[in-house]
Parts: C-alpha cells; structure tokens; sequence
C-alpha cells in the first residue's frame, strides 16, 4: 500500500475517535475466535424489525453476496438464524444477510419488506442489522489501513458505538428490538437505535440504487456496496441526532404509538440524505475491499491453517439496484 492510499484509507474513517484495540468488547476479542471447535454453530438474530424469511451466509469469498457453495440457512421467527457444520476457518469469515422483496418479512409490519437489501456483520457477534453493517465497513477500512482483521473488529464496534453517542455499548451483540421490549432502563436508548436501524436501512437502499448506470453491478457490487454503505456511514451521527431531536418532549422512543412512530421516520427519513455513488467512490472502495479480503483471508488461514476455496460466484443472492440493474438471483 503507498503511503498517499494509506492516507486516503484513512481519511475515510468516521470521524470519530478509534479506540485502541486493547479495548477488546465482548465476542470481539480474538480468543474467541482461535478457541472455536471445528463444525461448530454460529447463530443469532437479523433486525430492522426482526426479519423472517431471510437468508444469512457465510461470506467465504467476501462479495457481500449469498453463494452457491456458501453455508447459510434461512431465518426464522423472531428473525433467528443459526449456521451449522462451520469449520473453524468459516466461522471467521463474515456474514451476509440477505432481505428479499416480497419474500421477507419485517416482524414490526408483519408484511413483506419492499426492497431487496444485503446486511453484513463481522463474524463472532450475535446480531445483524444495519448497525452491525456499518461496523463491518469500519472495519474494513480499518485494517486497509493497516489494522489487523481481528483489531480491526474491537475498533469497529467502539467507534460506530461512539458515534451514535453509546459509547462502550457492543452493536455487534446489541438486540435493538429485545432490548426496547424489556422495559428496562436502557429501553429508551435501544429504542431510538431501532428507529436509527430503520432509517439507515432505507438510506443503504437508496445509496446502492444511486451508483452510476454503467457501474457494472453484478461484477463491481462488493465495491459498489462499500462505497454505499460508508457514505450512509458519514451520516451516522446525524441521523441519530435526528431521530433524538423527532421524538416528541417528554416521550420515551419505545411507548410511540404507531402513528406517532410513522411521523419520527418520515421526519428523519427527509432529513437525513446521503451522497450519491460515484465512480471515482467505487474506484476507491475496490482498493479498501480489496486489500481487506487478502488480509482477512490471510488471517484466518494462518490461524486455523485452513485455506479456504470458494466456489465460483454463480447463482448469487443479493445482488444489487446499482446502476438500474435488479436485485436477487443473478
């Protein structure tokens, strides 16, 4: 890596502190990782609502895609998943959650979500969700710039956790919908993070269809998604503010009334707009992707001296709306 795309990496971070990587949270420490058993299980749950009908994969060949030759499985009630049969190796590799239109059910709706839209997480923690997302772009970014993949995840989650101004909560394991239902005193803040989940669910669908029309989506999407994802990113701040500053005086976020909810989207969904793709961001974001999937992949191989050999990318799931082009099946 030359020292000027060093500086771009990382200029590209949220603008927020990064802690050190001694701060490892919960299920991001590496000894989690290296004490796996081979054929183990890795499970948890998928929100925007909690989603059914999904399907969540282990992204051996970080395309940000489901693949034939991939392990997943589909989620269930409650937007529950769990992989089974993992190698060591393969439960170091990220996931995937994939929505499908029509097919997909949003729990918080009881009806199937209308776009087609991918979710990622680094692999060890127990939930997926936008917020989840965005740590892995973080990440990304991160050990571009020099981190190691298993640094890298510490960091991550503290500095999209500061960001939304809860610092030391692990969004990795952060179950935004069941906190909020506890009642508890944290239920307010999982709440407003639930609502934070939904609008930056809705903004990584449009920031993906934004992409250039001959951006090549089928081929480019891993670049494309990043690029999406880490502008959605740069808002991440503001969008939580915003959702803070919608909810009416006086009102905790987890007893708005389905009308009043509907207002606070609507307000923060106006508010809050992301920069389009551009070429030269997916042209940037290969370089990051890139060099994170070498690194990554080297990490886990050195570790579980597994090398891992994808099938080829054919019949994906998750595609894009990149450039005009459909999402789903390829």
């Amino acid at each position: 890596m030359t020292k000027a795309n060093e500086g771009t990496f990382k200029k590209k971070l949220l603008a927020v502190a990064v802690l050190a990587p001694a701060m490892a949270l919960t299920a991001c420490n590496s000894d989690d990782y290296t004490s796996a058993d081979p054929s183990t299980i890795s499970s948890g749950v998928v929100f925007d609502g909690y989603l059914q009908n999904a399907i969540v994969c282990v992204d051996v060949n970080q395309n940000k895609k489901c693949d034939a030759g991939e392990p997943q499985t589909t989620t269930g009630a409650g937007g529950v998943y769990e992989l089974t049969g993992l190698t060591a190796a393969q439960q170091r590799y990220p996931l995937v959650m994939v929505a499908t239109a029509g097919t997909t059910i949003d729990e918080d709706t009881g009806a199937p979500v209308e776009d087609d839209f991918n979710y990622q997480a680094p692999a060890g923690g127990s939930a997926i969700s936008a917020l989840t997302t965005i740590v892995q772009i973080e990440r990304e970014k991160l050990i571009a710039a020099g981190a190691t993949p298993s640094e890298a995840t510490a960091q991550a989650n503290a500095t999209v956790a500061t960001a939304l101004g809860v610092s030391g909560t692990d969004i990795l394991n952060f179950d935004a919908p069941a906190v909020a239902a506890e009642n508890s005193a944290d239920s307010d803040v999982a709440a407003r993070l639930h609502i934070v989940n939904q609008i930056l669910t809705k903004k990584i669908v449009a920031a993906v269809a934004s992409a250039p029309a001959g951006a090549d989506a089928d081929n480019n999407f891993s670049a494309i998604y990043f690029a999406a994802v880490s502008n959605v990113a740069d808002l991440l701040t503001e969008t939580k503010a915003a959702v803070d500053e919608a909810i009416p005086d006086g009102m905790t976020a987890q007893d708005l009334d389905a009308t009043t909810l509907e207002e606070v989207l609507t307000t923060v969904d106006a508010e809050i707009t992301p920069e389009n793709v551009k070429a030269n961001d997916i042209a940037d974001a290969q370089e990051i992707v890139e060099a994170a999937q070498d690194a990554i992949a080297s990490e886990i191989e050195e570790e579980t001296g597994e090398t891992v050999e994808p099938e080829a990318p054919t019949g994906s799931t998750g595609g894009s709306g990149a450039g005009g082009g459909e999402q789903g099946v390829n």
